[in-house]
């Protein structure tokens, strides 16, 4: 599922008028990526939340940790570094998130 704003907007300092605010963009991000995890690993909606534990607890193997790391890359617009590829960015919805948020800040 595309994003419906193109990643720039999601980077901009300030988004053209009539495109939603932040908070509001990232509640889109949210929704695409809650969407993305259950139709490609096929979770079922009551399993995953924003804080359910993606990786520690082996609901995701590393395959599946490449797979999201493209999709939040392409959506978002951003580029994670090696060093930034661990669990602490990535072992939930809220990590995820909040790492996306950092880099597009």
């Amino acid at each position: 599922m595309k994003l419906p704003d193109a990643p720039a907007r999601m980077r901009s300092e300030g988004a053209p008028e009539g495109t939603p605010g932040k908070g509001r963009r990232m509640a889109l991000v949210r929704n695409a990526l809650i969407d993305y995890i259950l139709s490609t690993f096929g979770l079922e909606e009551g399993e995953l939340d924003d804080n359910t534990v993606l990786f520690s607890d082996g609901l995701l193997d590393s395959f599946c940790m490449v797979s999201l790391i493209s999709y939040v890359e392409s959506e978002a617009g951003i580029t994670f570094r090696p060093t930034e590829v661990n669990l602490d960015n990535l072992d939930s919805v809220a990590r995820i998130l909040a790492f996306v948020e950092r880099k597009s800040g």
